[in-house]
């Protein structure tokens, strides 16, 4: 699972449990510059203008460890150990006009956290698409170049539960749920003791979620509002596609060597690799990369509007696995490669569902 475009997310919520324990009047956000003939720092919160944070000699720097709760197991730092991209708390007290103290959660602390977190989640998570829950038990459905497999993931009393919401585009923002939100249909990620044959498993962690895949040609591209719209094969009609910082952008090849198999490697136990893991490999897309005429396939939550949504992960060059997705293909030739489109189905069936394409959207 990928998890380190993620840190920044994380790290926010570290601090925000941390404001409790310092003076309300505070600053929490992103270390982008340093102004030193002023003596300032530059944070930009997560919301709204950056802010220039003068510090003086009373100004306290203290560093904690991604995770940490505790303001008591914070150790001494200074202003020249913070780092662009630290992750800063900044409080205040009346009758100064510097910072009072200035937390500090360092980036290449929280990248190592998240590294060794993805790390974990892909060695003792499993996930797939809700085929059936009964009480404690959930089916899953995992798909991969050579067919479907059925995992089988048992909750506890103990088992964590998180879900994403409506236009949520961030794993670090999935808000506490419960096993009864969980519904046929749903994408899972669970994490726990795992079976020998990974057909099994019991969930220390769950994410779910209900994500949409939209697909089709871009029609216009709004740059300045990073959004494009596309004429979604499925429905015929405009969809707007709304892209954040946190959204994935990533670039087809041919897709015919994407799903060659052996060529993108198998796990540890000879099995194929997973269309999650396959997608995490491809190169990466710039948005400048999307044009007026190209096709692109879009994952998302189910959004708030029918004719929006706002992307966790999308497909650039997706031309040519549209045309062999899309029903209206079917028995066709696609562009100048002579293949049969029915035949393509049939043959990597075992990569789509019966709805079709369904993009991976759990993706920490």
């Amino acid at each position: 699972m990928r998890s380190g475009e993620l840190s920044c997310a994380i790290g926010a919520l570290i601090v925000s449990n941390l404001m409790g324990q310092v003076p309300p009047r505070s600053v929490v956000g992103t270390v982008t510059d340093f102004k030193v003939d002023s003596m300032e720092l530059v944070v930009k919160p997560d919301r709204g203008e950056a802010t220039f944070v003068r510090f003086g000699p009373e100004t306290e720097v203290v560093r904690v460890a991604p995770g940490e709760l505790d303001l008591a197991k914070a150790g001494p730092a200074k202003l020249t150990d913070i780092s662009l991209g630290d992750r800063v708390l900044v409080s205040f007290v009346a009758g100064m006009t510097e910072a009072r103290r200035v937390v500090v959660i360092s980036a290449a602390d929280i990248a190592k956290r998240d590294e060794a977190e993805r790390l974990d989640w892909r060695k003792r998570g499993v996930s797939g698409v809700v085929v059936s829950k009964n009480g404690s038990e959930v089916i899953l459905e995992a798909r991969s170049t050579e067919g479907a497999r059925m995992i089988t993931v048992t909750m506890t009393e103990r088992t964590v539960y998180r879900r994403y919401t409506p236009d949520s585009v961030k794993f670090a923002d999935a808000r506490p749920s419960t096993i009864d939100e969980i519904r046929k249909g749903d994408q899972i990620q669970a994490r726990g003791e795992k079976s020998a044959d990974g057909l099994r498993l019991t969930a220390q962690e769950v994410v779910s979620g209900t994500f949409l895949t939209r697909m089709g040609p871009i029609t216009a591209v709004n740059a300045d509002a990073r959004e494009i719209t596309i004429r979604d094969v499925a429905t015929k009609q405009p969809l707007t596609v709304r892209l954040t910082e946190d959204s994935k952008l990533k670039k087809l090849p041919d897709f015919l060597a994407i799903i060659g198999g052996k060529a993108h490697g198998e796990h540890s136990d000879g099995r194929p690799p997973e269309l999650s893991q396959m997608l995490e490999r491809l190169a990466p897309a710039r948005f400048e990369d999307l044009n007026v005429g190209g096709s692109v396939i879009v994952s998302s939550t189910q959004g708030a509007s029918s004719a929006a949504v706002t992307a966790i992960m999308l497909l650039a060059n997706a031309d040519f696995l549209i045309q062999m997705m899309h029903p209206e293909a079917a028995g066709q030739a696609g562009p100048h490669t002579g293949i049969d489109a029915g035949a393509f189905r049939a043959r990597h069936a075992g990569m789509f569902g019966p709805g079709g394409l369904s993009l991976p959207s759990i993706l920490p």
